[in-house]
């Protein structure tokens, strides 16, 4: 279980998380949902280890992550994704997968060794280039881009684009997978279908994983999330199953004014 326990996080004489408290369980589809500015990506980048608490802890089965830097904070299993594309449109759609997925499999080797076995043509070295780019078809085809392996990502729609992100994502296998926005930029059917097929691969039992989602398009992520928590001012404002928060006087009062 993934728990963030009376997180706060202030930047000078701004408090951007007060006292943030929340779980999120193996399998569960978390949506999380405010306006901008309410500190859902301050949130993230606290979970992800890109930000360091002001005091608060996040602990996953009871072991403190607050302290470790973001590559260790994958490594445990928690895996983010970001609002902004971080593609190279040169690399082809094969080669952007493999370059976020090889790193994490010569974590260990540090960087001098892990290319001194790829330049000597160790065993090592070929086993996991061996096993990256197998990672990275297999995710490519649990997102449908399998026939664009060798195309370059510039060649891609933005749709698809979207895709890529999640697969580089997913085939790190995570156990938990944090979306930062993930249809920023999208049309409305192209945000449906990108955000129900990650929810369909997350309840995958071949490869099942917990999703923290944050989402702006709130009847979508209350349409798909197990339970949802609400934001505003940095603080959690609700917390329950999904249904529930949709016909909340929470979501009323912030979204439509109250009555």
């Amino acid at each position: 279980m993934l728990e963030v326990s009376a997180i706060t996080m202030k930047f000078g004489g701004v408090t951007a998380l007060d006292d943030v408290n929340f779980r999120v369980e193996d399998g569960e589809v978390l949506g999380v949902i405010g306006p901008n500015g309410s500190g859902k990506s301050t949130l993230i980048n606290v979970i992800s280890g890109f930000y360091r608490p002001t005091s608060g802890a996040v602990t996953l089965d009871g072991a403190s992550l607050s302290h470790l830097p973001p590559e260790r904070v994958r490594r445990e299993g928690l895996v983010r994704t970001f609002q902004n594309l971080r593609l190279v449109d040169e690399m082809t759609v094969l080669e952007n997968c493999l370059a976020g997925v090889y790193p994490m499999l010569t974590t260990g080797y540090g960087f001098v060794g892990a290319s001194l076995a790829s330049l000597l043509g160790l065993p090592v070295a070929r086993r996991r280039a061996w096993e990256a780019d197998l990672l990275a078809r297999e995710a490519l085809h649990r997102v449908d881009l399998e026939h664009r392996l060798n195309d370059r990502v510039s060649e891609l729609s933005y749709a698809e684009q979207k895709r890529l992100e999640i697969a580089r994502s997913i085939a790190l296998k995570p156990r938990y997978l944090i979306l930062d926005e993930p249809t920023a930029g999208m049309g409305v059917d192209e945000a449906d279908h990108l955000v129900r097929m990650i929810v369909q691969l997350a309840r995958d039992p071949q490869q099942p994983m917990a999703l923290f989602l944050v989402e702006h398009r709130l009847e979508l992520v209350l349409d798909v999330s197990d339970r949802a928590i609400v934001m505003d001012g940095g603080r959690v404002l609700a917390d329950g199953p999904a249904e529930e928060i949709a016909v909340s006087q929470v979501v009323r009062d912030i979204y439509v004014g109250g009555e």
